[in-house]
């Protein structure tokens, strides 16, 4: 969709200036989270030493993206675990589900708090795209010969997020931490904690559970293609992220997610190495989505969207000289034009795995609002632009 480019480079970058990170505020931020975590973990690991105490940083605090204070954290819980245990996509049918009914069986939030994991005689419908089983049949492992987190050899992302969610509610009182709160429910794949600082502002802490993968790239992950050469233009760079490799992340009761957390982590760092604004183009993005575009109080299209839309134009435009920082306005317009065409297509394909759609699910009333409010956003401006110009 072609715009008249109201957002020209001075209006982007007086923007740019009102997301900054507060140094300081960043530095007392950590010096706070950083300690508690630590105790935390340490007593996780102490009583249940399944769970690793050295967790994995992710998300957009660790890669240079976020545009809110420094009031949210991410990490990634890995298990500990040996070279056996792996995924499958799809094979037998599994005769499991929940001994209560569920408005959502997908959904950790809707669940009740007495909810039991039982065999039955219906079979669960297969992993969605980009989901996935655990199955360790041969438990040698000391760790894990107790089956309390299994089902007929499956790992149950349920049983392994309760069970995890158990010890840090049990681990604040016992180190005595008073200012520190687990949310009631579990949204999502995250178990949040909320620190409430002295000054009564609120820091979020999401833990995610999730198994580091040991299995060869697995066929669907189209990277790196033709275009991605020609952008990183650095074999080792390449290879680096293959190495990463996938996390499984205990998202959905019964199915895992496939995470591409650590590849993305390896891709973003240094993306500015050459001096260009890619990292600024996308923070700008998801400033406007977060502050101007959402239609609800819980945006439509989430952080994770525009951030592969931002892979895509960087692929899209491999060239070091198209995102000068001279360019920014016009590599923002790519950008929100792609988000565009993704609501109108009603796709927007995961970087690493295409046939991952992001928007499959999505509400498409909320799409629609999301698309209008952009659209009215752009050309609010453009017209504030004119005006600006016509008065001078």
């Amino acid at each position: 969709m072609p715009f008249v480019q109201s957002l020209d480079n001075s209006s982007l970058n007086k923007y740019y200036s009102d997301l900054q990170l507060s140094r300081e505020e960043t530095k007392r931020s950590k010096e706070v989270v950083f300690p508690i975590i630590e105790k935390l973990l340490s007593y996780v690991n102490s009583k249940d030493p399944r769970f690793s105490c050295d967790p994995l940083h992710s998300g957009s605090f660790w890669q240079g993206l976020k545009v809110k204070r420094a009031d949210e954290y991410d990490f990634t819980v890995p298990l500990v675990s040996v070279d056996d245990m792996g995924w499958v996509s799809s094979s037998s049918m599994r005769y499991y589900g929940f001994d209560k009914q569920s408005p959502n069986i997908d959904a950790m939030r809707t669940l009740p708090q007495d909810v039991h994991v039982v065999r039955l005689c219906m079979p669960l419908p297969q992993p969605p795209v980009g989901y996935h089983f655990i199955n360790w049949p041969n438990r040698t492992s000391d760790l894990w010969q107790h089956g309390d987190l299994f089902v007929n050899d499956d790992l149950i992302p349920f049983l392994v997020n309760r069970r995890f969610k158990e010890l840090i509610t049990e681990s604040i009182d016992v180190c005595k931490l008073s200012r520190v709160e687990v949310a009631r429910y579990m949204s999502g794949p995250a178990i949040t904690v909320r620190i409430i600082l002295s000054n009564h502002q609120k820091i979020s802490i999401d833990f995610a559970v999730a198994h580091k993968d040991k299995t060869p790239m697995p066929y669907f992950v189209t990277f790196p293609r033709t275009q991605t050469v020609l952008w990183l233009n650095d074999h080792n760079k390449i290879e680096t992220i293959k190495q990463r490799g996938l996390i499984s992340v205990a998202k959905k009761p019964f199915y895992w997610l496939q995470s591409y957390a650590l590849m993305e982590k390896e891709l973003v760092r240094e993306i500015d190495a050459d001096g260009g604004c890619r990292k600024k183009c996308h923070r700008l993005m998801k400033y406007f989505n977060e502050k101007y575009w959402r239609p609800t109080a819980k945006p439509v299209i989430s952080s994770y969207i525009l951030k592969n839309i931002f892979f895509w134009e960087c692929e899209k435009q491999p060239s070091s000289q198209l995102w000068v920082p001279q360019f920014l306005e016009h590599r923002f317009y790519n950008m929100v034009s792609s988000l565009l065409v993704c609501i109108d297509e009603r796709n927007a394909p995961v970087y690493f795995n295409p046939k991952i759609n992001l928007l499959k699910d999505k509400d498409e009333n909320q799409l629609e609002l999301a698309k209008s409010k952009i659209v009215k956003f752009i050309f609010k401006e453009a017209t504030m632009q004119l005006n600006a110009n016509w008065t001078q």
